[in-house]
């Protein structure tokens, strides 16, 4: 028996060996073929040096330029609850007259205090909602708008409420302050003007009625010029009202109704006594503030707010950041990215940030539209990077807010 077996396993091991020797070829053939699929996420510290090879993005225009990221010390906030599935952030962060002192709400229903020179929490306040839009600041208080409808009041150095006061809808924006009043636009269409010791309403607009199609939630914050008070509306127009009394000035249709998104989310620019503003068509309007004359218009992909330095427009939107001349209205350049949901882009010292839902903070030469620059961010951010005294500060989806110093590779 043990002679049989010994035979057997002689046989077997045989077998084997003739098997290997005959696939041989065709498995080194296939190891030379396979070509592993390149790498799709980063950690913050790969992204710094990233191999040209793992750049899928050909669209992407690559500038000579070049610049690296400092990180500070992060600040991370409070989660909704043990688990936070799908973190939303679209807060942008203010900062006091001395640049001291950063002041941001977050989507779990707190507004922070954030002390810059100890990169610490200096206060927090508890509100009923969470928080989708910036704050204003006062000589003694900031005011904010929350997702419940509720309009804040609160102390600068400890974030008492000195008032607050609930409107019909959410409020998405940024409050406007102009004299004794607060004026507030809530998701409905209805500008409040609410007085800014008591938070007691003066006058209010009629809500914008529903409109044929989809509107997305309008987040228009107002603005002033001269005695009016200007607003982009849900059904696309775009409205100048007496700051006094709300008796309407004049009105402008921007945005067919007819389309499926119409609505102006975005706020208006002013610049030398004219109006830059965008509609989620993707079309941007130069308007004139006295009457509401179109000057011209141009679609541009894009319904972010206009940003205006020097003699460009810079607006973003969808997967796509265009430059254009501001006197003119037409294209200097256009840069895609490799995804959607892109910031206000925000002006440096000789170049543009922009961040994006989908995990990077980039860095975009203003001359060409290249990509001089990236940044892997947790989760990405749906607020708009600020920055002061040099530093880019992001609020980030997974509710860290980062500190970068951006310097050029010489």
């Amino acid at each position: 028996m043990a002679y049989g077996s010994q035979q057997i396993v002689r046989q077997v091991v045989g077998i084997a060996v003739t098997a290997l020797f005959l696939l041989s070829p065709q498995i080194l053939y296939a190891a030379k073929k396979y070509v592993p699929p390149p790498k799709t996420h980063f950690l913050s510290w790969e992204s710094l040096r990233r191999p040209y090879e793992y750049r899928r993005y050909k669209k992407q225009v690559q500038s000579k330029r070049k610049f690296e990221f400092k990180r500070f010390r992060v600040i991370k906030f409070k989660n909704n609850g043990f688990i936070n599935f799908n973190p939303i952030e679209m807060a942008t962060p203010v900062f006091s007259s001395d640049n001291a002192i950063a002041y941001v709400g977050a989507s779990m229903g707190r507004f922070y205090a954030l002390d810059m020179k100890q990169s610490k929490k200096k206060w927090a306040t508890a509100l009923n909602g969470s928080v989708h839009s910036s704050a204003v600041l006062g000589s003694t208080y900031i005011y904010v708008g929350d997702a419940k409808g509720y309009v804040y009041s609160l102390n600068q150095n400890n974030g008492q409420r000195q008032w607050h006061t609930q409107l019909d809808t959410s409020v998405l924006s940024t409050p406007l302050l102009y004299k004794d009043n607060l004026y507030v636009m809530s998701s409905s269409g209805r500008l409040y003007a609410l007085n800014k010791d008591t938070g007691i309403r003066q006058w209010h607009t009629d809500a914008m009625e529903k409109a044929i199609g989809l509107s997305i939630h309008g987040n228009a914050s107002p603005i002033r010029y001269l005695d009016s008070i200007i607003i982009g509306t849900p059904i696309g127009t775009l409205i100048a009202y007496d700051y006094k009394n709300g008796q309407v000035k004049w009105v402008r249709q921007l945005s067919s109704r007819q389309n499926e998104f119409h609505d102006i989310h975005s706020t208006p620019t002013l610049f030398n006594d004219m109006l830059y503003v965008t509609t989620a068509e993707g079309k941007l309007f130069n308007i004139n503030p006295k009457n509401g004359h179109i000057a011209w218009d141009m679609f541009v992909g894009g319904s972010n707010q206009p940003i205006i330095h020097d003699d460009r427009i810079y607006v973003s939107g969808e997967n796509r950041l265009t430059a254009l001349n501001r006197l003119t209205g037409k294209i200097v350049w256009q840069q895609e990215f490799d995804n959607h949901g892109l910031s206000v882009p925000v002006i440096g010292n000789d170049y543009l940030a922009i961040s994006s839902s989908m995990d990077r903070l980039y860095i975009i030469d203003p001359s060409t539209g290249a990509i001089a620059g990236y940044r892997y961010i947790r989760k990405g951010s749906l607020g708009n990077p600020v920055i002061v005294n040099e530093k880019l500060y992001v609020l980030s989806n997974s509710g860290h807010f980062f500190a970068f110093g951006i310097h050029e590779v010489k």
